[in-house]
């Protein structure tokens, strides 16, 4: 049983048997896969995908985790099973680690005491598994030579901030990166064809300890003649915060009856995608189960 962001539906029968208020007589487990099939309607899931488009819509546009949307989704789904079953449900809370940021990340250049502050998005992105940063005062930028390779290339990259043009695999540039001790990664695109200007979706390792960053060609490369050219101290300041932990909610429930020794366990993911109302992955899901 997956026990984040998931509404489990844990089933102590045999099958998918489950007593219904709304029906007179029991399910009992020798109910047939094609009939529990048979029994779902394509106007019973529209009832439930309809009410979590409302929840979303009423909040922001999102179910996505430790969201108001998300929240109500547990909250539509207790109320639903409470009025409908006779399942024995349980409702725990947790806190979670995550990736989400907590604000847009800042780089900011000073080259000869001119600064620049880059946009988001648009001059940079951040890369998969970054680590975090606060940097009080500029660092210095160095130029990885060639293509940041090998480990020869990384020999006076301690301490500093490395600028790389792209080439190399990243997992193997962020290694080499960590070993030579960085304190900051700047990969940069390498404008080779018109494809090849912009950013790139890229990530470096796990647990990367130091900050790494995707920058479009132009930006790249304008820091890379600068941190070059020895009348120029060059230097950047790096922020990523991401936020500590959200609260999570999971839901159990149970039948009654059945052996507590031949459990089977079915269940979907309760929220949402943070850009839309998730109606089209986990929803789908999450209302057939509310169904079944």
């Amino acid at each position: 049983m997956l026990l984040f962001t998931l509404t489990a539906i844990a089933l102590t029968a045999a099958t998918l048997g489950i007593v219904v208020r709304r029906y007179p007589e029991e399910i009992h487990s020798t109910t047939r896969p094609r009939t529990l099939a048979d029994s779902i309607t394509i106007d019973q899931m529209s009832t439930h995908l309809d009410q979590l488009q409302r929840i979303a819509n009423s909040g922001g546009g999102t179910r996505a985790i430790s969201t108001a949307g998300f929240n109500n989704t547990l909250d539509y789904i207790t109320t639903y099973l409470t009025q409908n079953t006779n399942l024995l449900l349980k409702k725990q809370y947790f806190d979670a680690s995550t990736s989400r940021l907590a604000s847009n990340p800042i780089l900011i250049s000073h080259m000869n005491n001119q600064q620049i502050n880059y946009t988001y998005e648009t001059n940079f992105t951040l890369m998969t598994n970054s680590g975090s940063a606060n940097f009080g005062t500029g660092v210095r930028a160095a130029v990885i030579p060639d293509i940041g390779c090998t480990e020869d290339n990384w020999q006076a990259a301690s301490g500093t901030v490395a600028l790389v043009k792209r080439g190399c695999n990243f997992v193997d540039m962020a290694n080499l990166a960590a070993k030579s001790g960085v304190v900051g990664l700047m990969i940069y695109n390498d404008g080779t064809d018109c494809d090849r200007y912009a950013l790139i979706t890229g990530a470096v390792p796990p647990n990367t300890s130091y900050p790494a960053l995707f920058l479009s060609y132009p930006v790249g490369l304008a820091l890379a003649n600068a941190a070059q050219n020895t009348s120029i101290n060059t230097s950047v300041i790096i922020n990523v915060a991401y936020v500590s932990a959200i609260s999570v909610g999971n839901i159990c429930a149970d039948t009654l009856t059945g052996d507590p020794t031949k459990t089977i366990v079915v269940g979907s993911h309760s929220d949402g995608v943070p850009a839309g109302s998730g109606i089209n992955d986990n929803g789908r899901r999450e209302s057939l189960f509310d169904h079944v």
